[in-house]
């Protein structure tokens, strides 16, 4: 994790998807997690689990 002294807080992992986070979050989908909860555990940002949730539901 990167930490920021600027605004003291972590910032969450950012970029492409990698294959086993995108296998979590469809195992965690099917278990009825919450998108927030998601986030916390992938430590990506709510709107980024969202977005890629809407995407992957989709297909």
């Amino acid at each position: 994790m990167i930490y920021c002294q600027q605004t003291h807080r972590y910032y969450s992992t950012i970029g492409g998807w990698w294959p086993c986070e995108v296998t979590a979050l469809l195992s965690m989908h099917r278990d009825g997690y919450t998108p927030y909860q998601m986030a916390f555990v992938l430590d990506r940002s709510y709107y980024a689990v969202f977005s890629k949730l809407n995407r992957l539901v989709a297909k």
